[in-house]
């Protein structure tokens, strides 16, 4: 235990002392229309962000701040954004938090657009904010406009829509479309991401740049090693015994979902192993058994894990990403040579061998790192697990280990 302390304190406590920086290579393009290369603060970025941290260099210990007021637009890694100054409707339209009435009113605003396509003839933006999705589209060099989409309650309890931007993309492809937008696109056109992005491609050809998402989902392969710490607890003749260690190779399997391709801050990782685990207990004789032999008791533990956990990054840059986890692991389990034995292997006074359990959980912990966004070595603990069901006495595991990952 102290071991792993050890190893998660190092991990960690620098990580936390670099204050979450995730800086990528990019560059803003100044009210001038200059274009500065260097490192942007990239974060998760739900919403859309207010300003952002720009340094010329990673060694630079100063940043600048960038809001919509001081720069056109930005870009960084699978990111770009554009400055907007203008108008944008107020009305509320994502279910269930929407107006009691269609509010046309709108207002000023100053954020950065979140670029979706970056079109030859027209492109695609979103914002969301106030818990509001609006989408906006932009020609050429004239300013970005909102595709207008009301959606409230009528009487307090009917949903009502009014798809004004239906409208607005129609004309956009009469403009841009040369045929290749057909009316059917306009049967299945909601104001969704992914529905709009279909469009706008259509509209644009080939000369096109698509961001649909900044999420995704990553397999991996790996191998490791692992010692599991056997040892019974409460009222029986093997506590004595103590911990006892056996070693297994461990191969695994799985895949990372995350909601942000740059900094992967937050991942839900699926993971399926395999490993074994093969301890030989040694026991004290109760001396009113009259047995002169010592007593052994070993089992083979053949385990195959499931295992969702939530992995979070404290750090990353283009070369390393540091994170730790924790999540369930459920463990189907079968047994072979489940026995009791004695000295020379003679025959035991103990016959009956320990119900052992076929499905059992744990909790890992992990710390590790990934380099180059392909290899991770991580490091394992799990703390203690009881695979019996038996009121007076137990039969438990901790576990240590190294994985190595391979991620495709």
């Amino acid at each position: 235990m102290k071991t792993l302390v050890t190893i998660l304190a190092t991990l960690i406590c620098p990580v936390i002392c670099i204050a979450q920086s995730n800086y990528r290579e990019g560059y803003v393009i100044q009210i001038n229309g200059d274009t500065v290369k260097g490192y942007i603060n990239v974060k998760e970025w739900d919403t859309n962000p207010q300003s952002i941290s720009f340094k010329k260099s990673q060694a630079d210990r100063e940043e600048t701040k960038y809001t919509p007021l001081t720069i056109k637009s930005f870009a960084a890694g699978d990111y770009a954004y554009l400055a907007y100054i203008g108008r944008v409707s107020n009305n509320k339209n994502v279910f269930p938090d929407m107006d009691n009435y269609r509010d046309t009113t709108t207002s000023t605003d100053t954020v950065f657009l979140h670029e979706l396509i970056s079109g030859s003839k027209v492109s695609l933006y979103d914002k969301f904010k106030d818990n509001k999705r609006s989408f906006f589209f932009k020609e050429a060099n004239q300013a970005p406009v909102e595709l207008v989409y009301y959606n409230y309650y009528e009487d307090g309890t009917t949903i009502r829509t009014l798809p004004v931007y239906i409208s607005q993309v129609f004309e956009l492809q009469k403009k841009y479309g040369e045929g290749s937008v057909r009316l059917a696109d306009f049967d299945r056109l909601n104001y969704r991401r992914d529905d709009l992005v279909r469009v706008f491609e259509k509209m644009n050809g080939d000369g096109k740049r698509v961001h649909k998402s900044t999420g995704g989902h990553q397999f991996f392969v790996g191998l490791g090693g692992v010692v599991s710490q056997n040892r019974f607890v409460g009222d029986n003749q093997f506590t004595a015994a103590g911990t006892v260690n056996s070693f297994s190779p461990r191969i695994h399997a799985g895949v990372d979902i995350f909601n942000n391709v740059v900094t992967k801050k937050l991942i839900l990782r699926a993971e399926v192993s395999f490993s074994y685990n093969k301890p030989t207990f040694s026991g004290i004789d109760p001396l009113y058994t009259g047995a002169k032999n010592r007593q052994f008791y070993q089992f083979e533990q053949y385990n195959a894990s499931l295992t969702p956990q939530a992995l979070f990054s404290f750090y990353s840059d283009e070369a390393v990403r540091l994170f730790a986890s924790a999540g369930i692991g459920l463990n189907f389990s079968f047994y072979k040579n489940n026995r009791f034995y004695a000295d020379n292997n003679t025959a035991s006074y103990l016959v009956v061998p320990y119900k052992l359990e076929s499905y059992w959980a744990n909790f890992p912990l992990q710390a590790g790192a990934v380099i180059a966004k392909r290899y991770e070595v991580a490091f394992t603990y799990v703390p203690r697990a009881a695979y019996t069901n038996y009121v007076l006495f137990g039969i438990s595991s901790r576990v240590l280990g190294v994985n190595l990952r391979y991620h495709l």
